[in-house]
């Protein structure tokens, strides 16, 4: 069981339950999986606190000294598909993580005890009930690869009156797929001028790493290496925290010519690989193994 802003949440081997309350009118959704395996739940993240339940004058009936848990996983719910849920600053979260060659069209998350079952115009799962309603984001679908995460596109799909899959356009079967319906943050970055992300990765801090070209010469910047676009488009690189509220550094990179990154990869200290193309014959370089442009785009 957890508690959380809004409904508590009791969790089954074979299904989820939300309890709301709202004046008096209380409503408890069941969220089940379908054709699923029984569920084993394994609580992660063990926490310092211990939970005493002191109900009732019996004292044989009395429970204590139970351990309390950042996240809970059922474990293959569907062959190579685990289910956790993960409670953050008030909220839960849950996510399907899918191992190589995964099925995911078997996976259907089957709801009863709401009123009505839709999905918004932005794509979002809504779930209506007399005493409040519960909503899914839409889902935020990654693949980490080689190091670096990829996002890939995905979508919720109705089965049913009350059923629910999920469709993702292209992604990888060799390597693991998560899916997260939990929408962290959402930001824009850039100035006045053409701005384009073109990859991005993340440290194991969850801090954010971006790296594009910009044409703007007010593109935010703090700490940079280079302070300024040095003419028409310059690389940029921009480290975003974990929470998606301020930058921990952000700068321009480039110099006289055209200058675009395509890719970023990040290291266990934080340090960030860039790399892309440029036509700068001033394109910034330190312990170069080519200390110059050798003519039209070059790659750095």
């Amino acid at each position: 069981m957890v508690r959380i802003e809004g409904p508590t949440v009791f969790f089954t081997p074979s299904e989820v339950i939300f309890s709301l309350s709202q004046g008096n009118n209380s409503s408890a959704v069941h969220m089940a999986f379908e054709n699923s395996n029984p569920g084993q739940i394994i609580g992660e993240e063990q926490l310092p606190g211990r939970a005493n339940f002191f109900i009732g004058n019996d004292s044989t009936q009395w429970i204590s000294d139970i351990p309390t848990f950042g996240s809970i996983r059922y474990k293959e719910i569907y062959p190579g598909v685990d289910l956790i849920f993960k409670g953050r600053e008030g909220y839960l979260k849950h996510e399907l993580d899918l191992d190589p060659g995964a099925d995911l069209s078997g996976i259907i998350l089957t709801y009863s005890g709401q009123d009505n079952l839709s999905l918004a115009e932005d794509g979002s799962l809504l779930i209506r009930t007399s005493a409040g309603n519960l909503t899914d984001s839409v889902p935020i679908c990654y693949q980490e690869i080689n190091g670096s995460r990829e996002m890939v596109e995905g979508r919720y799909r109705l089965v049913g009156d009350n059923g629910v899959g999920f469709e993702i356009v292209d992604y990888d079967r060799k390597y693991p797929l998560v899916i997260d319906p939990t929408l962290a943050y959402s930001t824009y970055l850039g100035g006045s001028g053409d701005d384009s992300g073109l990859s991005l990765a993340l440290d194991s801090s969850g801090n954010a790493y971006v790296t594009g070209y910009t044409a703007s010469t007010n593109f935010p910047t703090k700490n940079p290496l280079q302070a300024s676009n040095a003419a028409s488009s310059d690389v940029f690189i921009a480290k975003i925290n974990s929470a998606g509220s301020a930058l921990s550094y952000s700068t321009y990179l480039g110099g006289g010519g055209y200058d675009y990154a395509k890719g970023i990869a990040v290291d266990s200290g934080g340090n960030a690989y860039v790399t892309g193309y440029t036509a700068s014959t001033n394109f910034p370089t330190k312990n170069p193994l080519q200390a110059s442009n050798a003519g039209s785009n070059d790659a750095f």
